[in-house]
């Protein structure tokens, strides 16, 4: 099983503090600098640089916060045959554990991904944090990288067929 992740300092701690099953040394790191990509060659452009911080990584299961011209969210991503895909964006909620088992996720899985989110994100800034908080509602992207409904506001991205980060108010 090979992840690949972000050699941050943050990330190294994480990966020490809540290791993978199974999976060798230096695995959290490559899912984050994997899933940093999917992130970045979806909706970064060179007039909206996306900045993702922090990833969390459990199994197949992450959590990425973004930021992009002045607003943010936090994704959940699985890994499906080998590869990241967004499976839906939204705010606050992601925060939360009961959130994470209505998704779908193992008790254990959401439990470990909770525990890093908030260990992760007590590191950063206030202002990063009420941006990652901003989401209002959510979006489900799916599999094909395009959004399905929700609540969230998700529009095309430079013609490229993606769903953006949906745009949230202030």
């Amino acid at each position: 099983m090979r992840l690949t992740t972000l050699a941050l300092a943050l990330g190294l701690t994480l990966a020490a503090a809540y290791p993978l099953q199974g999976c060798p040394a230096g695995a959290h790191e490559a899912a984050e600098m994997e899933i940093t990509h999917v992130l970045k060659a979806t909706w970064d452009t060179p007039d909206r640089p996306l900045t993702v911080t922090p990833v969390v990584v459990e199994s197949d299961a992450a959590i990425a916060g973004w930021t992009q011209d002045g607003r943010g969210g936090r994704a959940v991503l699985r890994r499906k045959n080998g590869e990241w895909v967004v499976v839906l964006c939204a705010g606050a909620m992601l925060k939360e554990k009961e959130s994470l088992l209505k998704l779908g996720l193992s008790e254990d899985i959401a439990d470990r991904l909770h525990r890093a989110l908030t260990t992760a994100e007590a590191a950063l800034p206030a202002e990063t944090i009420a941006q990652l908080d901003s989401f209002e509602g959510v979006l489900v992207i799916g599999e094909d990288g395009h959004g399905h409904g929700g609540q969230g506001h998700g529009h095309g991205h430079g013609g490229h067929g993606h769903a953006a980060p949906p745009a949230t108010t202030h």
